[in-house]
């Protein structure tokens, strides 16, 4: 992976609406290329311990830029707004389908700490039409509060992974995940909070609404326990008349190292 840095200083511009005591507009390019060879074992005859497993033959350049809008707020720097992109070319198919990559872009404004507006798209650069959409604003009225509620497109696709060994790359088009999944046209609103039910315990309620259909799509609710060097969460969801209850653990000092079953 090569990738630089710039930015731009306007260290007397003022607004009072945005809060601005100055800006920083700080500008990171970068391309990243990946060759992972077909693996000797095939990921289903393997158990699913973490990523590493899940690894599939790759071949691939990305190049992508992220921008940052920051300013000066009680003697700290503030992110006032981001902006991710990047776009994709594979070269190897993945599966029965060739999919050569996707344009993906990833915008993120917040005026203050309460408030937060989210957008992303996805565009398949082999036929230009947008996979997947979303729209979304979040409230954190104070620590460990926090409510949500976005809006969600997805076309008919079935997304491809994009995993690098040395880089952690974003995934705006897979639902961050290592298998490849296939999507149906949906458009779907979420509404979901966080909160504290004591010193170390928190509560998470979250509500999927199908708009095609006119039901609830999904419906999880999930307690996670602060223990002393891991984090333990007990999640129950139904979906479509299944229900599914999830015991995962995390690794405090490693989030992404987690062990969990599911009945």
């Amino acid at each position: 992976e090569a990738r630089a840095k710039f930015y731009r200083l306007w260290p007397d511009l003022r607004h009072a609406g945005l809060d601005l005591d100055g800006l920083r507009h700080v500008v990171e390019p970068y391309v990243n290329y990946t060759l992972i060879p077909e693996p000797s074992e095939q990921r289903d005859d393997l158990y699913f311990f973490d990523s590493v497993d899940r690894l599939l033959e790759q071949n691939f350049v990305r190049i992508g830029v992220n921008q940052r809008w920051q300013t000066r707020r009680s003697q700290q720097i503030y992110n006032l707004a981001s902006v991710q992109t990047y776009a994709d070319f594979h070269f190897v198919n993945e599966g029965d389908h060739h999919h050569g990559g996707d344009f993906g872009n990833r915008v993120e404004f917040a005026p203050n700490r309460q408030w937060k507006i989210v957008g992303m798209a996805v565009v398949d650069l082999d036929d230009p039409e947008a996979n997947r959409g979303e729209l979304g604003v979040e409230y954190v009225p104070r620590d460990r509060w926090r409510g949500y509620l976005s809006y969600l497109y997805r076309n008919d696709y079935t997304a491809r992974t994009a995993g690098s060994m040395g880089s952690t790359l974003l995934d705006l088009s897979g639902d961050s995940t290592w298998l490849a999944r296939t999507f149906e046209v949906s458009h779907t609103v979420v509404l979901g909070a966080e909160f504290p039910l004591g010193g170390k315990t928190d509560g998470r309620v979250e509500y999927s609404y199908d708009i095609d259909t006119g039901r609830l799509a999904e419906q999880v609710y999930e307690v996670t326990r602060q223990l002393h060097c891991w984090m333990g969460s007990l999640r129950f969801s139904e979906s479509d008349g299944d229900m599914q209850v999830l015991l995962v653990l995390y690794l405090k000092a490693y989030p992404g190292v987690r062990i969990d079953t599911s009945l």
